[in-house]
């Protein structure tokens, strides 16, 4: 069974006594009696090596890292001068002996008959299906083959990987030609996967390209794909997005502008803005499922009957669009017996949901926007085009036809937006106004709504409860999977790792292609890195600065602490007061449980920040 080592057990007298002996796996392998098939080994993701069902303890770092050497080699040789680069930027005097040393001792974990030396080199007498990395190289070959469907043996290829190359030893190897070439390999796989896959596998390969991204911030080829596997599923932002991120990186790190195939995949993604804004009848969305989010649509019902007018906020990937997108479906299902409150009258039309996110980003005054914005409902409404004069059109409209208006993430245009959202619930008795954002729109009067992550376990809670967590209860409708059918005390883990966040845990749940604590949190933030980078790239330079500065902390911190770090920029104490509390505002700093003077920053936004706002990123 998975988790036990089996044993054999062995009676015998000697010097008149009975003696036991315990026949293990690694028994068998010490003493060089291994059955060869037995061994297998991973490095796409943490080195690690199994006898059976029994993980084998490889070691030390500079252990594991010779091991990771002879296993990217695939049984050939390996000199041991190229060993010498993977473990030291300066060898020691005695750098000969410390590698015959740490031979020798994986010779006693994974057999003297497995781990030989030749003229060569030091390699290992291993087949194929006996590494991921090598079954990944051999699916990857029979994808190219004239029968085979290479999308699907690609997909089986990347089921292999369970986190980036060697992950435990990437400080130890750092840029070590063995592992950079094993990363451009997964690149160029990935770039074959996104020319081959069709429609249906799109999401997964967007999710891939974006992980991979991690390794190649500045690899045109690789970015060409994924902004128009973004397209090619409707997600134009995203993928402006990833065209934003890597022509200010080629700008910034090589003075250069994109290339043709970049500049290629952004204006054919332009050209598909015809797209962007198609309606959403409230009667024909289906509701996604959500988890212990009752308290919140109660609140935002209310609030809309009251008010007529309610700004949906909180950070990226809490899950305000869902939260939108159920209320649509409640509200076209509301006279379904399950007496929910109607926000329009038995006339109504239901409700209408308009993408905001492709806008361009708010200038000036937020007249511009305002106009774009009325545009962009008013052909939601299958209304005629205006040139002259929107908003007053849409009023106009929005009078005689009652219904759910929803604005999908508007932050980006708080002015224009929160102008014309201020028109409607005055002008507008008819219609009610939900509006989703990262901040507050500012007009006078505005209702916000919160919405927060998801309570996860804490690490002292027992396992049997976890699951009774919110947190916990969405990764597991997710995964689709019972409790029976996971490790709930590492599901827990990653519960915390991710902070309750509802998108990354939806990304981990569902990504195939790990079931690992560490890989499935690389997937999430891979994931994530979109949505977060629009909201860091809506920051100015000043909230930028200390943004940077403040997601080098792990934990909560204090307004002191917040107020140093200003000081630290040349800014002032108030000047750190002030931008502190436009970060709360955009939803990138959440104030801490239980203390008004305490604040933190999510963790999967913490570490994609990291990623994309330090130097050295």
């Amino acid at each position: 069974m998975s988790g036990y080592s089996s044993y054999t057990i062995r009676v015998y007298w000697q010097a008149g006594r009975p003696r036991v002996e315990r026949d293990s796996p690694a028994r068998r392998i010490r003493k060089g009696l291994r059955v060869p098939e037995e061994l297998r080994f991973r490095i796409l993701g943490p080195v690690r090596g199994w006898l059976g069902d029994e993980e084998l303890v490889l070691g030390p770092v500079k252990q594991r890292t010779v091991l990771a050497a002879l296993l990217i080699a695939g049984g050939e040789p390996v000199p041991a001068y190229s060993l010498r680069g993977c473990l030291w930027d300066a060898p020691p005097a005695n750098a000969a002996g410390l590698i015959q040393t740490y031979v020798s001792r994986l010779r006693a974990v994974v057999g003297r008959s497995t781990l030989l030396f030749d003229t060569g080199g030091y390699r290992l007498d291993i087949r194929p299906d006996q590494v991921d990395l090598l079954r990944f190289r051999s699916l990857r070959r029979q994808g190219g083959e004239v029968e085979a469907d290479p999308a699907a043996v690609l997909a089986a290829a990347f089921a292999e990987v369970k986190g980036r190359p060697c992950e435990d030893l990437r400080e130890a190897m750092r840029s070590h030609p063995l592992l950079m070439d094993v990363e451009r390999e997964l690149r160029e796989a990935a770039i074959e996967y996104a020319d081959c896959a069709q429609v249906d596998r799109a999401g997964e390969v967007a999710r891939l390209l974006e992980w991979i991204s991690l390794t190649a911030p500045l690899d045109e080829r690789l970015f060409s794909r994924l902004i128009r596997t973004y397209a090619l599923i409707g997600q134009q932002a995203d993928a402006l997005a990833a065209y934003a991120r890597i022509r200010g990186r080629l700008r910034d790190e090589l003075g250069v502008g994109p290339g043709q195939e970049l500049s290629a995949a952004y204006h054919d993604t332009l050209a598909q803005s015809s797209l962007r804004h198609r309606p959403t009848s409230a009667a024909r969305a289906r509701r996604p499922v959500l988890v212990r989010r009752e308290t919140d649509l109660s609140a935002i019902r209310k609030d809309l009957v009251r008010h007529r007018a309610v700004t949906v906020v909180g950070p990226p990937g809490v899950g305000k669009t869902a939260v939108a997108r159920a209320l649509l479906a409640d509200d076209a299902a509301g006279a379904d017996g399950d007496c929910r409150e109607s926000f329009v009258s038995a006339d109504g039309e239901g409700g209408i949901f308009v993408a905001l996110a492709d806008l361009p980003r708010e200038r000036g005054d937020g007249r511009g926007s305002a106009e774009a914005l009325a545009q962009a409902v008013l052909a939601a409404l299958e209304g005629p085009g205006v040139l002259q004069y929107p908003v007053a059109a849409l009023i106009r409209q929005l009078r005689e036809r009652p219904l759910l208006l929803v604005m999908d993430a508007a932050e980006h245009l708080p002015l224009g937006c929160g102008g014309i959202v201020a028109k409607i619930a005055h002008r507008c008795p008819g219609t009610r106004v939900l509006v989703t954002s990262r901040r507050p729109l500012g007009y006078p009067g505005e209702n916000v709504h919160e919405i927060r992550t998801l309570e996860v376990p804490p690490p002292n809670e027992v396992v049997d409860h976890a699951a009774s967590f919110p947190a916990m209860e969405l990764f597991l409708a997710v995964a689709g999977r019972s409790t029976g059918e996971v490790d709930l005390s590492g599901a827990a883990r990653l519960c915390r790792e991710l902070d309750g966040l509802p998108l990354a845990l939806r990304l981990a749940a569902s990504w195939p292609v790990s079931a690992r604590l560490s890989g499935a949190v690389d997937l999430a933030l891979a994931g994530l890195t979109a949505s977060v980078s629009r909201g860091l790239d809506l920051l100015t330079g000043e909230q930028q600065s200390l943004f940077t500065q403040l997601a080098t902390l792990d934990g909560e911190f204090s307004l002191d602490e917040a107020e140093r770090f200003a000081g630290e920029l040349g800014l002032g104490a108030a000047d750190g007061a002030m931008l502190l509390a436009d970060l709360v505002d955009h939803s990138l700093v959440q104030r801490a449980h239980g203390s008004e003077h305490r604040f933190r920053i999510l963790r999967p936004i913490r570490r994609v920040a990291r990623m994309y706002l330090t130097k050295d990123s």
